[in-house]
């Protein structure tokens, strides 16, 4: 009986590392087939690409907007032109509102920055090369001078 009870030992680790061999290779396989079946649903063409920008664009989610460029390399002006105008502008806007913030706090040289970036966000609206964009852009300046 005691020559029996090792050899049950061993098989015992054996069938553990072998239950755990064939989860892994499951869990494996499972995600190469989730990846290739997300790319096939999502699609990883420029028509695509279009579609999550006018998504985001026309909910006027602009840091969404910008994340999308950002991650798909969407730098292509003549393709993606109106999105980078308009998320230019978005960013011009925050940046005029954080620089703002810390100016109204008193920081050092934050004043001047705010300056700068309310001039940024002026310019952008006065050189808008897209019409649908001249909206978005005179409401980033109006709300500049509500400030």
């Amino acid at each position: 009986m005691d020559e029996t009870a090792p050899s049950l030992g061993k098989l015992a680790i054996k069938f553990a590392v072998l239950c755990f061999m064939i989860l892994f290779i499951l869990i494996l396989v499972y995600g190469v087939t989730s990846s290739i079946r997300g790319e096939a649903e999502y699609g990883t063409d420029s028509a695509d690409d279009l579609r999550r920008c006018d998504r985001d664009y026309y909910e006027e989610n602009y840091g969404e907007l910008y994340e999308t460029i950002a991650l798909y390399k969407l730098y292509d002006t003549e393709r993606y032109g109106k999105y980078l105008e308009v998320v230019n502008g978005a960013n011009d806007y925050y940046l005029y509102v954080q620089w703002k913030t810390a100016a109204d706090k008193g920081y050092e040289g934050a004043a001047s920055m705010s300056e700068t970036c309310k001039g940024r966000v002026e310019k952008n609206e006065t050189e808008c090369v897209y019409d649908e964009n001249r909206e978005v852009l005179h409401d980033f300046v109006m709300k500049t001078e509500a400030e």
